[in-house]
């Protein structure tokens, strides 16, 4: 919950709010990382450290490396597509030609493996944001959302999260998780 508030604060530009959610969630993080460590659930610790990355309270003291790295590393690659549409979504208003390439591919792997719930986001990213086909990301996003199940004010929150541009264009850079 509060990796997903952080996420409302920085679309909406919230900085104090920010910053008291990412005092609450870095003691939180500390335990959290340390019982997993101790426990050796390495997809648990991966996926903390990405909430953690985005809430940006990550350290570099322990042991998970940086999610965009540590989920190639274990091979799960729904979750490195999540880290790559972060990316995706930073900065202006309009994708880079890098950007859109990246998430054409990351299209394509979410409905190559039937994650309706990223294809949806990825497909009304480039709809807005992307330049070339735009019946194409219309037709895909609207295929795709109804493949989901969001509560009303949810579905609205989505829209709005998947649409305005999360931070600076170098907010999710790997070497910016760092504080």
């Amino acid at each position: 919950m509060l990796m997903r508030a952080a996420q409302v604060a920085r679309i909406f530009r919230f900085k104090p709010l920010l910053r008291y959610i990412q005092g609450k969630a870095k003691p939180l993080y500390a335990d959290a990382r340390t019982i997993l460590q101790n426990f050796g659930a390495w997809g648990r610790l991966e996926a903390l450290q990405q909430n953690a990355e985005r809430i940006g309270v990550a350290t570099v003291d322990g042991l998970p490396m940086p999610a965009r790295r540590g989920y190639r590393s274990l091979g799960l690659l729904s979750m490195d597509t999540i880290m790559k549409r972060d990316w995706i979504r930073s900065g202006r208003w309009r994708l880079t030609p890098k950007k859109q390439q990246e998430a054409t591919e990351c299209i394509a792997r979410a409905e190559k493996y039937g994650w309706h719930h990223e294809a949806w986001k990825l497909n009304w990213i480039m709809l807005w944001r992307g330049s070339g086909e735009k019946r194409a990301y219309f037709h895909g996003w609207r295929k795709h959302f109804r493949e989901t199940q969001y509560p009303l004010t949810s579905m609205f929150l989505q829209l709005i999260m998947n649409l305005i541009p999360s931070g600076q264009e170098h907010d999710f850079e790997e070497e910016e998780y760092w504080n």
